[in-house]
């Protein structure tokens, strides 16, 4: 199109490519659906890929896959908080979820980042990238209270399990306890169930008058 795109821009420029790739099937949006996959400068990818590299050559060094400059400043609070204003979310309150990423949580990195404000949940799921991680992944979880997340050991096999009798473990650590407690009210669904109570308390009203018949 010859137009220059940035930021939020950019991911929505991206999503309608993903959404016409899907719904049309044009040859044009097909090439780009690709370039978004795999592409040096995807804004989905992130890293260069060295799948070949890795399947049919045996030297590690050509198994590194550079990561584009959002990974160099991850750990920097302003950027992110830079990043959460773009998409129209609070800095003060809003949170990047980052995943496909594994934590070398064995040698003490940490899934959290720029001061709490992005969380990395995806920290060796996969079985291929325990031996990297050490662990077998993240889970973010929240509630009323505050955000959590769980560390999770490798689960070892059904025969580990009824030799020794243990399950695949979890430990939990609180990483951001609200000041006050959340309630449905303080959420977007809110705005709908209100409009509702007000249709329903306005029908109640001319009910009441006589203008509004039952049926």
């Amino acid at each position: 199109e010859g137009k220059k795109y940035s930021g939020k821009a950019l991911m929505d420029f991206a999503d309608s490519v993903v959404r016409s790739a899907w719904n049309l099937g044009e040859e044009s949006f097909l090439d780009l659906m690709w370039y978004l996959w795999c592409g040096k400068n995807s804004p989905f990818s992130g890293r260069s890929f060295h799948t070949f590299e890795r399947a049919m050559i045996d030297d590690r060094s050509t198994w590194v896959e550079p990561k584009n400059p959002y990974f160099d400043y991850w750990e920097n609070s302003e950027v992110i908080s830079d990043i959460l204003v773009e998409f129209g979310l609070c800095p003060k309150e809003g949170h990047i979820i980052n995943g496909h990423t594994p934590v070398k949580a064995k040698k003490g990195e940490s899934p959290v980042k720029a001061g709490g404000k992005l969380f990395i949940i995806d920290g060796g799921f996969c079985k291929a990238y325990q031996s990297t991680t050490g662990i077998a992944g993240y889970t973010l979880i929240y509630s009323s209270h505050g955000l959590r997340l769980k560390s999770h050991r490798p689960f070892e096999g059904v025969t580990k399990v009824l030799s020794d009798n243990v399950d695949m473990e979890s430990e939990s650590v609180p990483v951001l306890s609200f000041s006050k407690r959340r309630y449905i009210a303080d959420t977007d669904k809110a705005a709908g169930l209100n409009e509702r109570i007000s249709a329903l308390k306005y029908l109640l009203g001319k009910y009441r008058l006589g203008e509004l018949a039952e049926s």
